[in-house]
């Protein structure tokens, strides 16, 4: 964003030499970490937004779109008043 924004973003990188590319979600006065694809189009990912339960909570987040959703949306267990942090996810 800026050198003044200390916030963290998530980008999209590629191991083939092209530019990392901003995700459409990203708002410069939440911070987002640990992002972990589910598919071609939705990560998981630990983000500050308001309206949460914890600093950061869990999302599922739209990478074509920019859309999320708190994970709460689909298990009200699933945030706390902790951070969560580090998730990952398997369909198997």
């Amino acid at each position: 964003m800026n050198a003044a924004n200390h916030n963290d973003q998530v980008y999209l990188g590629s191991l083939n030499g092209h530019l990392f590319k901003s995700l459409p979600f990203n708002e410069p006065d939440q911070n987002y970490s640990d992002a972990y694809p589910v598919n071609r189009k939705y990560v998981i990912l630990s983000c500050t937004k308001p309206g949460s339960k914890g600093n950061y909570d869990l999302y599922l987040a739209d990478m074509e779109t920019g859309e999320s959703w708190l994970l709460r949306k689909y298990n009200e267990a699933i945030n706390s008043v902790n951070n969560e942090l580090g998730a990952c996810y398997s369909n198997k």
